[in-house]
């Protein structure tokens, strides 16, 4: 994943993308818990290493934050298999009666 213009990212919102990013392709090994963590750690990493190259550029240049994550999907898989099960599609938007 290459983001660019991140300057007007807020902080927030570009941690968020990192995090979802890695969360999704975690192993449930150790549970959910165990998977967020490793997910924060990765999206903490790429936010320090995104901050020190803005450093070293100074005013030549604004980087891109280059960002991978690997894993079994197994969280993405089974996030996958619950909305199966129940129903929910998160290309479609339901509607709630009022």
């Amino acid at each position: 994943m290459e983001l660019s213009l991140m300057r007007f990212i807020p902080t927030g919102a570009a941690f968020s993308i990192l995090y979802q990013t890695s969360f999704f392709m975690q192993s449930t090994e150790g549970g959910y818990d165990a998977a967020r963590e490793r997910a924060r750690v990765a999206a903490d990493s790429a936010m320090t290493w995104y901050m020190w190259d803005v450093m070293r550029a100074g005013d030549q240049y604004v980087p891109d934050l280059q960002f991978s994550a690997e894993g079994s999907y197994a969280v993405f898989r089974e996030t996958v298999a619950r909305w199966k099960e129940t129903g929910f599609s998160p290309f479609e938007r339901k509607r709630h009666p009022v």
